[in-house]
């Protein structure tokens, strides 16, 4: 299927509406940021904080490498976990959440729009983006901030954290990782713990990783009913996952802590006519 992304340019500002309502998605090139449409955008963005549909606004900088820019996994999330048939308004208000791989921050942040507290992850280079794009929706200092965080890192103050929620996007595509994100996963979690991890069916990798996760945790696929019919794709699966072990048996990982990298190179796509979604 095409591409939900194709026509935004990777160093752009995007909007994206918040909930199940959405047509209009802008995309502003950096050139443009200093003429009036910028202002008004920018403007707009903050009347609609507390609105029951607010928009966020995201700098992508693909300088930085392939997490600087949003990728279609994150925005089939973004519009699922904004979707107020699945998750009632209030919902997220309060809500403990965590984000691995935040790249752009456009998942935590749509989140915290939403009244969720927000730990976002991902690289040291990925984190002055992210705390670029907090800043820059207007998310108060209480509700959201950045960590930088290696998966299977031990002693990090990210643990100290009790959440509800851990959400991942395009996270899923590194075997190296995958002992690591899994091992994470159970030192971030407990037995409430939801865990939302949207991926792109990309060449099989995925299914190591499900193999491993399913040692400790239980998961089942998000229909495609419960997911925005304009940004949705049979080639990008959620899950929501389960802790269901409460072992302190660990996946053993390389001496060299994995890192949170957010989204994979455009180059391992492939088409999703010869992959099922795995069950």
């Amino acid at each position: 299927s095409p591409s939900i992304m194709t026509q935004f340019s990777r160093n752009s500002i995007r909007t994206i509406q918040l909930g199940e309502d959405n047509h209009d998605d802008i995309s502003l090139e950096k050139s443009d940021q200093n003429d009036d449409r910028f202002r008004h955008e920018h403007e707009q963005a903050e009347e609609d904080f507390e609105s029951s549909n607010p928009e966020i606004h995201i700098i992508q900088d693909a300088d930085i490498g392939i997490g600087g820019s949003i990728w279609d996994a994150a925005l089939v999330l973004v519009k699922y976990l904004s979707n107020t048939k699945v998750f009632p308004s209030g919902y997220w208000a309060n809500k403990y959440v965590v984000e691995l791989g935040a790249g752009t921050g456009a998942c935590g942040i749509a989140l915290a729009k939403l009244g969720a507290d927000v730990t976002m992850s991902d690289f040291k280079t990925h984190i002055d983006l992210i705390q670029e794009n907090i800043k820059y929706n207007d998310i108060p200092p209480n509700r959201a901030r950045v960590m930088e965080f290696l998966w299977g890192s031990s002693n990090h103050k990210i643990y100290e954290g009790k959440y509800d929620v851990i959400i991942g996007s395009d996270i899923v595509y590194l075997p190296d990782t995958f002992n690591a994100l899994v091992q994470s996963l159970l030192l971030l979690s407990h037995s409430n713990t939801d865990i939302f991890l949207a991926y792109e069916i990309r060449q099989g990798g995925h299914l190591a990783f499900f193999e491993k996760l399913d040692n400790h945790f239980s998961r089942t696929q998000v229909p495609m009913c419960d997911l925005d019919p304009d940004f949705s794709s049979p080639d990008i699966v959620i899950y929501q996952i389960r802790r269901i072990s409460s072992s302190s048996s660990l996946p053993s990982i390389p001496s060299q802590s994995q890192s949170s990298s957010s989204s994979p190179s455009p180059s391992s796509g492939s088409s999703a006519s010869s992959l099922a979604p795995p069950t």
